[in-house]
């Protein structure tokens, strides 16, 4: 072994000095070799499992779990016979005992001896959390049985902001449509709400669009003639920076929506491990702008993270799932945890809820129409304003979008109306408009 892992570090050699000319060579002998060869040494001088007896525990422990070509017979799959790196819809049986098998062997390993390096400027390091080896992840159990995640209940959707509603114009007076209303400061006000309950609630973070399509769904182009959306997120800020921060917004004149969405975390933390386990995020505190890195930082703290797990991951989901959640920090600091019986409901340690994420996809639609978000209650978002000694930033913003046929890529006019102000109900909020016409 020792032979061959010094041939192979020469052919290395070799390599590096084939592009240098005798003084290069030199030069490198004499100030790097040593570290190349200390590098080299401290990634290859720990032996590693030999694929092929990994292999053979694997099929040998498939075999003791139960699988027999008896029990399953041949266990061909003639309907998926074609190349893919996607997974196919159905798994051959004897495949599902194989992955029981293999995830119980790496189960194994990481507890009892390290992992290997995958980069040139990594080093070996004991297995800390899933992603440690590689994407291992396919489904979320934490999502099976929740049947209300299917469909809200009539009370649940009256909790979602309304979708926005399309006014049918046509003819030349639709491209005017986009200048004829500014719904801004309507949104923000309609952020903080009471339930039919007598419990007063607040959307941290909401995002809703309705659209209109031409009628008869012409073959090309996306059909789409008028379109109004909004987005909305809070954030906890000092007093001094939010002033400080609006009075920038206001000197810019725009909002990149892009920089002011929650946090998304995509395919790799189970539902239920946001916000109670260390291995995800769990910052309390940012020095940083949420708006334009490369200006003025102002010290903030996110109240929400969004949770996407992809379709293309379970076929029980065709739709995929999102759910947005009280930020880990949050849930760490007061105690929170979701509940057993709907992974969207945030209780406290007596088991009363404090948030909640709300859905108001409508299944029948095919337009797109949606309006999501997450929802807290006042009272528990003004202890920790008080706790942490901040106040809450919110800011919407959104366009008012009109096409003359449905098949132009970009909007011939559009409005980008923007509001924001501090506080669970301001005193007063900044409203403003940009307006483009391209006709």
């Amino acid at each position: 072994m020792a032979k061959k892992e010094t041939e192979r570090q020469q052919l290395i050699l070799n390599e590096i000095y084939s592009g240098m000319t005798t003084d290069e060579r030199k030069i490198f002998r004499k100030e790097w070799f040593s570290g190349f060869n200390k590098q080299y040494h401290e990634r290859n001088d720990r032996p590693r499992f030999d694929n092929d007896k990994v292999g053979y525990w694997v099929a040998r422990r498939a075999y003791a779990l139960g699988w027999t070509e008896k029990r399953f017979g041949k266990d061909n799959l003639t309907s998926y016979s074609d190349y893919s790196r996607s997974r196919p819809p159905v798994e051959r049986i004897g495949k599902k005992y194989q992955w029981i098998a293999r995830s119980e062997l790496l189960a194994r390993l990481a507890d009892n001896y390290w992992v290997s390096a995958r980069y040139e400027d990594e080093k070996f390091k004991p297995y800390n959390h899933p992603l440690d080896l590689g994407y291992e992840r396919d489904i979320d159990p934490s999502l099976f049985d929740h049947t209300s995640f299917e469909k809200d209940a009539s009370d649940i959707q009256s909790l979602a902001a309304p979708i926005p509603q399309i006014d049918a114009i046509d003819g030349v007076e639709r491209l005017d449509w986009s200048f004829n209303s500014s719904p801004a400061s309507g949104h923000f006000y309609e952020r903080v709400f009471t339930d039919s309950a007598e419990q007063d609630w607040i959307r941290l973070s909401w995002f809703a669009i309705g659209r209109r399509r031409r009628e008869g769904g012409q073959s090309t182009g996306h059909n789409l003639i008028q379109e109004q959306f909004y987005f909305l997120n809070s954030t906890l800020i000092s007093e001094a920076d939010g002033l400080r921060l609006i009075e920038k917004l206001e000197q810019k004149g725009t909002v990149d929506i892009d920089k002011f969405k929650p946090r998304e975390y995509t395919d790799y933390p189970y539902l239920y491990e946001c916000g109670v386990s260390d291995i995800w995020p769990n910052k309390p505190l940012y020095e940083d702008s949420p708006f334009w890195p490369e200006e003025d930082n102002y010290e903030f703290s996110d109240l929400v993270e969004e949770y996407a797990w992809e379709s293309h991951l379970d076929k029980t989901m065709p739709k995929g799932q999102r759910v947005q959640t009280l930020a880990s920090w949050v849930m760490r600091d007061y105690g929170l945890s979701r509940s057993v019986d709907d992974p969207r409901i945030i209780i406290d340690s007596d088991s009363n809820v404090v948030a909640r994420y709300v859905d108001r996809d409508d299944e029948e639609d095919t337009f797109g129409n949606v309006s999501y978000g997450i929802i807290a209650k006042v009272e528990f978002i003004e202890n920790i304003l008080k706790d942490k000694n901040k106040t809450l930033f919110s800011v919407i913003t959104g366009e008012r979008q009109a096409w003359p046929d449905g098949a132009s890529m970009g909007a011939t006019t559009w409005r980008r109306f923007n509001a924001m102000g501090l506080g669970v109900i301001p005193d007063e909020i900044m409203t403003w408009d940009e307006d483009n016409d391209q006709r």
